[in-house]
């Protein structure tokens, strides 16, 4: 049953209290709240009895109400589609409706735990008998009451770990988390724990299969939207809910809401199509943290953690656990890709793969192999590395051209096997030029130190030739102008004899033909200054200086981070 009214006048009254009046007894509709279950940045979770059909429900009021028509249709279409999936790791949703204050769900009440909570407590275990199954147990037995939260407002997670742990975030040192307990060191290296997980997480992306197969995607798969019941069994919530208020938050306040540890890159960018393979990517990560017992992603920061998402590769999870064999790595960063197209095509396929890992079967992800991603240093390129390699990829054109036309004039004019010999000579010369100009100018946009330096030296090298080129122009210039070389191909017999000067104009001056021939040079001269100079200049300024470090930074540090974690 799905309905959404736009004013309960039952729950006018309780909702105009104070917040912290939303406690027992307190009637919202149909639903009669008996105590809170949990707490989170879209709103409060309740224990609630629907009165007409006597039953207990996960009530979970949902922030500010919906003022627009558009806005509550759209709240509507979202909650029914969830309304629609059946499966049996998927907490149903029985009701939707809105009071003058806040939105709210009836869920499907799930006896259990998110994996976030049992995260928290296997991180920090003690005994020897921890397991996921236990943390659920464990943590169902303690009847946790979420503390009091505002969900009148937007609530946006801070930087703190995910689940609330006041832990600082582990490094990517490679050493042995400090914030796990030793317990938990052992147990993330335990066969039954990687199988369970194995389950989990296959269980998991079965029911995205059937949710993605009635077009609903869920968008916000993380830890805290997987619970773990009594029984063992993983259900998925809030379908739809949070890919609407999702939606909400970036439209009114054009920042994202909540934690993006989980998002994957296209949504954090908000290139290309958000589908099915975002939730693959995000459940992926689950994976991930899972085997690892450690955040799959971290930074320092809330925008580094953006930028860590959409450039930098996961380091391989054996190296955070040596459990984690070949083939169950590859299924792992295979769901991981930052390339939604080399994902998996389907959960169906994800959760296929994992269970012929469980069966012994063979899979279907390729090895994966953990490279630095150079899409960051790209993004920091500066236009001044961009103009000193376009300067290097047209003189190594300019060169080749010129050489070789050099080369087939040499063939054409020395007769026999000298004119072949020099031929194969300047077209080796040609492709030289051809090949080093363009290896330097992709070197040079690949932030390669040796290509910088090496266009230093050339671009010093055509700055200086053509500058002294310049100067002897100058001087040939002067001393053409400075002396009567005479007329060329005139007999001065007839003329001195008073004879007629040969038809055809006057006689063609070696003057002239000297300074036809400098200018011929001059331009080409003038250009290989202008080049060499300007790709000097490109080379050596700051910006391209602070670049090269960047990335020379970026990549010492992921090779530091390879070789300790593969330690």
């Amino acid at each position: 049953m799905t309905h959404l009214d736009p004013v309960i006048d039952t729950a006018a009254g309780a909702a105009a209290r104070p917040r912290a009046a939303l406690e027992a007894g307190v009637q919202i509709g149909d639903f009669r709240i008996e105590r809170r279950l949990g707490a989170g940045g879209m709103g409060i979770v309740y224990l609630a009895r629907q009165l007409s059909l006597d039953r207990l429900v996960a009530l979970k009021v949902l922030g500010q109400a919906l003022s627009r028509g558009t806005d509550v249709k759209r709240f509507q279409r979202e909650a029914q589609a969830a309304a629609r999936l059946k499966h049996p790791s998927i907490a149903q949703v029985f009701y939707i409706g809105q009071d003058r204050h806040v939105c709210y769900l009836a869920m499907e009440l799930i006896d259990g735990v998110s994996l976030r909570t049992a995260l928290d407590r296997l991180g920090t275990a003690t005994s020897v008998e921890a397991s996921l199954d236990t943390a659920v147990t464990e943590e169902l037995g303690d009847n946790p009451v979420a503390p009091i939260v505002r969900f009148d407002v937007p609530t946006v997670d801070s930087d703190r770990p995910p689940g609330g742990s006041d832990r600082a975030p582990a490094s990517d040192s490679g050493q042995l988390n400090p914030y796990l307990s030793p317990r938990a060191r052992e147990l993330r290296t335990n066969q039954a724990h990687v199988r369970r997980v194995c389950e989990v997480i296959r269980d998991a992306a079965q029911a995205l299969a059937h949710a993605h197969e009635q077009g609903v995607v869920h968008r916000d798969i993380k830890p805290d939207n997987l619970l773990l019941d009594r029984r063992g069994r993983v259900h998925v919530i809030d379908f739809g809910v949070a890919r609407f208020f999702d939606d909400q938050s970036v439209t009114y306040t054009g920042q994202l809401v909540g934690t993006p540890l989980y998002m994957s890159p296209e949504q954090v960018t908000g290139r290309g199509a958000i589908d099915s393979r975002t939730d693959i990517y995000s459940l992926g990560l689950v994976l991930y943290e899972l085997l690892a017992l450690r955040v799959p992603v971290e930074a320092t920061n809330r925008e580094n953690l953006l930028r860590t998402i959409v450039t930098k590769s996961l380091p391989p999870i054996s190296w955070r656990n040596s459990a984690v064999n070949s083939e169950l790595e590859r299924i792992v960063h295979r769901a991981t890709q930052k390339d939604p197209d080399q994902r998996y095509a389907s959960a169906s396929e994800f959760a296929a793969d994992l269970e012929n890992y469980l069966q012994g079967q063979p899979i279907t992800a390729p090895p994966y192999h953990y490279r630095l991603d150079e899409r960051e240093i790209t993004a920091a390129r500066p236009s001044e590395v961009v103009s000193a390699a376009v300067i290097f990829f047209v003189l190594a054109f300019f060169l080749f051209t010129s050489i070789e036309s050099v080369s087939l004039m040499m063939f054409f004019m020395l007769p026999g096997m000298s004119g072949v010999v020099m031929c194969a000579i300047q077209s080796g010369i040609a492709l030289t030029c051809l090949l080093l100009g363009s290896a330097i100018g992709s070197g040079v946009l690949a932030a390669q130190t040796w290509a910088r330096w090496t266009g230093v030296a050339i671009s010093s090298l055509l700055a200086t030739v053509s500058l002294v080129g310049i100067v002897m122009v100058v001087i040939a210039v002067f001393a053409a102008l400075n002396n009567d070389f005479g007329p060329v191909g005139l007999d001065p017999e007839p003329a001195a004899q008073g004879g007629a000067a040969p038809a055809g104009g006057p006689p063609f001056s070696m003057r002239n033909m000297v300074l036809g021939m400098i200018a011929m040079y001059s331009l080409p001269i003038v250009m290989g200054l202008a080049l060499g100079g300007s790709a000097l200049w490109c080379l050596l300024c700051r910006a391209t200086g602070r670049w090269f470090r960047f990335a020379r930074d970026l990549r010492l540090e992921h090779r530091a981070a390879k070789e300790q974690l593969a330690a």
